[in-house]
């Protein structure tokens, strides 16, 4: 998820806001300082009314990031690497390096998130009854009954048992250890996801036509579509490491390359090769064939046309070795996923420091669909 503003790191997860985040932060604020509070405790100032929505609207995506660090938290403690957590519009997401190893670390992991939910509805809701025993302010009063119902609405919510809910993973779990079977349990999880979302589309233009409640009703068909994508994305996922499993970099690699030296002018590299060969990167080795780096079409792009000639390729390659090669030896999968994570198309392969040949995105996803469209 692109667009994150860094806030920070706990315990080592970075913790990014999306800028659609913002968006839908103003618009709880407004929702419970010009309706919610005042509909439930008039009578109030219109500085308490926003000096409450605010604080609410805060106090509920506090409550959402640990919901999700949470996860992450255990996730760390089993051994699977957490990229980070992004806050956005539908609330916040945990993003995983990779996912978990077996059914086990999978259920505590999804599990965490409901857990940290319920602790968080009985601890505002005893805070609700603390504050009226002690007829404490009514404003705090409103703000932690509020957070209570809220947290009880996002636990419920997260156990619905369709994927990518937590209730979805959970079960997803559990069919996994029971069926062994990683792709059939995401199956039908990912299925149930799909119908839950369809429902909530289905009842949302429903509240948005028929009894007119427009922004409720987008609201559901918005969060319906995202579920829908979300498990069908899950899936397809599933079903690319399955296809991929076993296959290895050296199986797949393209030999011989065509590379390039890095004492080449920019102009001759943009005649001699961009124009010729047609690829969007080439690999760049010394006379030893020892790899050095490799560059773009848009790092050539971002030098200036009068200084082509002038510029040489060892000046703009790019030289973050881990980045951008991979061993004959690694899993096609984790390759592919790193591709992704990087935004490259072409990774060198290397045999030592020498270049053994080269591996692209194109070639893993012409695989998969060969191997789709052959039932394997």
């Amino acid at each position: 998820m692109d667009g994150g503003l860094k806030l920070g790191k706990v315990f080592g997860i970075s913790i990014e806001v999306h800028h659609t985040w913002f968006i839908i932060f103003v618009v709880v604020t407004l929702s419970l300082s010009k309706f919610y509070f005042p509909s439930f405790y008039p009578g109030l100032s219109r500085f308490s009314y926003w000096l409450m929505g605010f604080l609410s609207s805060f106090l509920l995506f506090l409550s959402v990031l640990l919901h999700e660090l949470s996860h992450s938290l255990v996730g760390i403690k089993n051994g699977v690497p957490m990229k980070k957590i992004t806050l956005f519009l539908f609330g916040g997401v945990a993003q995983l390096a990779e996912e978990p190893k077996n059914p086990r670390v999978e259920f505590m992991m999804a599990g965490a998130g409901p857990l940290c939910s319920l602790a968080l509805l009985i601890f505002f809701a005893w805070l609700t009854f603390f504050l009226k025993a002690r007829n404490g302010p009514l404003e705090a009063r409103a703000i932690v009954q509020y957070l209570a119902v809220i947290n009880g609405m996002l636990l419920f919510f997260n156990l619905i048992p369709g994927f990518p809910l937590d209730g979805g993973r959970l079960l997803r779990a559990a069919i996994w250890q029971k069926k062994n079977n990683l792709k059939l349990a995401t199956l039908i999880t990912s299925r149930i996801g799909k119908g839950f979302a369809a429902f909530l589309i289905i009842v949302g233009f429903w509240n948005a036509f028929i009894f007119r409640n427009t922004l409720q009703g987008l609201w559901l068909v918005l969060i319906g579509f995202f579920l829908q994508q979300a498990a069908e994305s899950g899936y397809r996922q599933v079903v690319i490491k399955d296809i991929l499993k076993g296959i290895k970099v050296q199986e797949m690699m393209r030999k011989p390359v065509v590379s390039v030296s890095a004492a080449l002018s920019l102009s001759q590299l943009v005649d001699r090769f961009f124009l010729k060969y047609h690829f969007k990167s080439f690999p760049v080795v010394d006379s030893n064939n020892h790899f050095l780096g490799l560059v773009t079409l848009q790092d050539v792009k971002e030098v200036p046309a009068e200084r082509w000639s002038q510029v040489e390729v060892r000046e703009i390659m790019h030289r973050e070795l881990a980045q951008i090669s991979v061993h004959p030896e690694e899993e096609a999968v984790e390759v592919l996923d790193q591709m992704v994570k990087e935004g490259i198309g072409r990774m060198a392969v290397l045999d030592g420091d020498g270049l053994a040949g080269i591996i692209t995105r194109r070639d893993i996803m012409h695989l998969l669909r060969i191997k789709t469209d052959l039932g394997k």
